[in-house]
Order: C-alpha cells, then sequence, then structure tokens
C-alpha cells in the first residue's frame, strides 16, 4: 500500500515516468493529460491579454518601431541565430514544447526550434546554401524582401513565445513543472559578464534579446511593456526544488511536497489552494518544518479531505508529522489526500 501510495504522490509531483505508459489504460491516461496540458496552454494563448499584445507588436514591427538591428540576416547570421536560440534554450524542455504546440498547432512533429524562429524549413539555407540569391537581389526566396519578411517574423514570434512562457508559467498550465528555467543551459544576460549564466526572470530574457538583436533599443522590457508583454515570473528556490519521492518517511516530513501535492490536486480539479504560498523553503530547522506541514494540513482539511482540525490538534499532527512519530499519521495524511483526488 505505501508504494502504492508513493508512486500516486511522484506521480502528482512530477508526472508519470515515460516508461510507465507499457499498458493500453495507462497509455490513454498519459494521453488525457497531454491532451489536457494542449487546452490548458490554448486557453492562455487565445487570452485577450495576449491576443491584444501579439496585435500591438505585430503592428509595431511593420510600423520599422521595432525590429532587428540593420544587416542581420536570420537566413545565415550565426551569431545571431545561435545567440537568440541559447536564450530559448534556457526554458524547461516541457515548458518549450508546450509554447510551440500552442504558437503553431500545426507544426511537424520533431522539427526543430530554428524552423519556427527563422524559416530554416522555407530557405533550406543550410541543407543546399548554393540556392543563395536565386531569384534576384530583390526577391526569390533568398532576396532581401524575404529576408525582412523572416526578420519581422522572428522578432513576433520570439517576443510572443517568452510572453505566452511566463503568462502560461503564472497560470500553472503545467502543474508537474513548476521550474520554467533549465538549471544546468544558460544564456549570456545583460550586466552578467561575457560567461553564460543561469537565466531566472522572463525580464532577463527579453532584455538579452534586445541587447543581441534588437535596433534602437534602450529598455526592451518597458518597450514592451507598453505594447503588452509584461513579464513578471521569477524563478526561486521553491521552483527548483526536487519533487520526488524516494521514501515516504523522511521525504515528507519538511512539509514542501505535501503542500505542493495539495495545490497540484485541489487545481486539477479546479479547486482553490493555495498551500505553497506560505512556505518557508528549504526548510532547515524545525520550526520551518512545523509551519509548511500545518500549512498543508490546513489547506487540506479547507478543502473537505477531513474535518478541520482545532488549532491545538493541528499542531500535534504536524509535530507528528515532521517527527514521523508515529507514522501512521503520516500516513493518514497521505490516505485522506489520496482519497480525496485519487
Amino acid at each position: 500500500v505505501l508504494l502504492a501510495r508513493r508512486a500516486w504522490l511522484e506521480e502528482a509531483l512530477v508526472g508519470a515516468a515515460p516508461a510507465a505508459a507499457d499498458t493500453p489504460l495507462q497509455r490513454e491516461l498519459a494521453a488525457a493529460r497531454a491532451g489536457e496540458t494542449r487546452r490548458r496552454a490554448a486557453a492562455v494563448w487565445a487570452s485577450a491579454p495576449l491576443r491584444a499584445a501579439r496585435e500591438a507588436v505585430a503592428r509595431e514591427v511593420e510600423a520599422g518601431r521595432l525590429g532587428l538591428r540593420r544587416g542581420l540576416d536570420v537566413r545565415c547570421d550565426v551569431a545571431l541565430r545561435g545567440a537568440v536560440l541559447d536564450l530559448l534554450g534556457c526554458y524547461d524542455r516541457a515548458w518549450l514544447r508546450v509554447a510551440l504546440d500552442a504558437a503553431d498547432p500545426l507544426r511537424r512533429a520533431g522539427a526543430p526550434l530554428a524552423d519556427f524562429l527563422f524559416g530554416d524549413g522555407e530557405t533550406n539555407f543550410y541543407k543546399d546554401p548554393e540556392r543563395r540569391g536565386l531569384g534576384g537581389r530583390g526577391g526569390g526566396v533568398w532576396g532581401e524582401a524575404q529576408g525582412r519578411r523572416l526578420a519581422r517574423r522572428c522578432v513576433r514570434r520570439v517576443l510572443a513565445v517568452v510572453h505566452f512562457l511566463d503568462a502560461a508559467r503564472r497560470a500553472d498550465a503545467l502543474p508537474t513543472r513548476p521550474r520554467l528555467f533549465s538549471l544546468k543551459r544558460g544564456a549570456v544576460l545583460c550586466g552578467r559578464g561575457p560567461a553564460k549564466v543561469p537565466v531566472k526572470t522572463s525580464a532577463e530574457v527579453l532584455r538579452a534579446f534586445g541587447s543581441e538583436a534588437l535596433g534602437g533599443e534602450g529598455d526592451v522590457a518597458g518597450h514592451c511593456g507598453r505594447l503588452g508583454v509584461a513579464v513578471a515570473f521569477e524563478q526561486t528556490p521553491l521552483h527548483e526544488f526536487d519533487w520526488r519521492v524516494r521514501d515516504l518517511r523522511h521525504d515528507l516530513r519538511d512539509g514542501v511536497r505535501l503542500a505542493r501535492a495539495v495545490d497540484v490536486c485541489a487545481r486539477a480539479e479546479g479547486a482553490a489552494a493555495d498551500a505553497c504560498a506560505t512556505l518557508r523553503a528549504p526548510a532547515f530547522s524545525r520550526l520551518q518544518k512545523l509551519h509548511n506541514v500545518a500549512a498543508a494540513l490546513g489547506a487540506l482539511g479547507g478543502l473537505g479531505a477531513f474535518p478541520p482540525p482545532g488549532r491545538r490538534a493541528l499542531a500535534d499532527w504536524a509535530r507528528a508529522v515532521v517527527d514521523a512519530k508515529p507514522f501512521r499519521r503520516t500516513r493518514d495524511v497521505l490516505d485522506a489526500l489520496a482519497g480525496r483526488f485519487a
């Protein structure tokens, strides 16, 4: 029973492992979860604020008030392409895949990011460089008109993806992925030196894109904000927490995973829960752990998993979970959580 509870809790926190979908029922459940993620992402992409922002950016780009620096060609400028791909590569792969599916639902499965950003699938530049210039200087696949069109589209799509990912993360469109930015991959950021460093905020991505690619821009975040591209997400240590569950007796004692499980399960059913808002993480002291467990138990009681305990009873339950003595209290909390949401 404990193994089943641990597997259920880990699936709620980090999602089912790909290898687990080896039976028809598991594949059907995985497909249902993927479909629900796509629906949430599509709702964010089609929301009125994001749609208005994309239209405002398109007007600004077409008017020439927002665009790439002169002389940059997205088809062949290796430095530009590398800088933009590094910036978007700082996002977690799962989040970036959700953004591409929302922005271009009909794109070819497995198509590289460069196809979406730079139009490599249309120009086929790297596969057949001898065709460059075909059709004359002003027209054709490799002409100046096509280069300007691809440059404008690149600006629109980069800003749209950054804005969408910020809004989708704040809306928790992918509940099992609290981390928006990768911990391993980095990019060259403004004011942080020439070395690549991890990205922590969406505003850093906008400023780095403006510094590397856009022309005539001082504070590109302010310019984009006036167009409706408002970004506010900042990755904290809580977002980077390792949510995997290895041992129920020890991994739930700090209350962080328990609170996150309550929030994820509640939001999956459309209920309101924000137990993570008051968490103290990482929790090193006993008082911090008691606070976190009490917050999770209070939120669980508010959702009807069990009768809301009084103040003294809540403190007793919190001490039992933190000390794992008796362990049956921890098991009872898990049973209540699974009984309410499983």
